[in-house]
């Protein structure tokens, strides 16, 4: 998903690097960086979706760096998890590898989360109710609304995304 926008050379002397590190952000100096635009979720996190086997079965915030959301959850650059409206979300230990491993497609993803994270789904009425439980049941209440005529307002992370069956004229109006 990268895209180079300038390549310039500078001379240094040859030396031997013992290791790597991604160190924190020195938020004192001008951040000149581009931030991503929000990516459709990629096919490996669609077949973990599918996979019941996997953490991330069904989990409707699967996400890693070819995939997820970026522009729309940016506060501030640069584009790290604490500059982002997942920082109030702790990382799940396994989740947390993933993140520090990288060999791993989650690889300093800023949005890796698991069901196991606490990141969860709930579908809320006008008067403050809530309705439907577990991962589905949010799912299936809004369809109910849906066929029932009814607007659903979907939060996400970037905002929220008015839903209706635009076959019904009234609805629409």
């Amino acid at each position: 998903m990268a895209q180079v926008t300038a390549v310039q050379q500078i001379p240094c002397e040859r030396g031997r690097f013992d290791d790597f590190s991604i160190k924190k952000s020195n938020t004192q100096d001008l951040v000149n960086l581009l931030v991503l635009p929000d990516l459709d979720v990629c096919e490996a996190s669609l077949a973990e979706l599918q996979d019941p086997d996997k953490r991330r079965f069904q989990y409707p915030f699967s996400t890693c760096t070819h995939g997820g959301p970026c522009f729309s959850i940016t506060k501030a650059l640069p584009y790290e998890r604490p500059n982002t409206t997942m920082a109030t979300f702790k990382r799940y230990p396994a989740c947390e590898t993933e993140y520090l491993n990288s060999e791993d497609r989650r690889f300093y993803s800023q949005t890796n989360s698991c069901s196991v994270c606490r990141i969860f789904l709930w579908l809320q009425i006008f008067t403050g109710k809530k309705l439907g439980k577990g991962q589905q049941g949010p799912f299936k209440k809004a369809v109910e609304a849906l066929f029932a005529g009814r607007i659903v307002a979907v939060k996400g992370l970037g905002g929220y995304l008015l839903r209706c069956d635009a076959t019904r004229a009234a609805v629409v109006e």
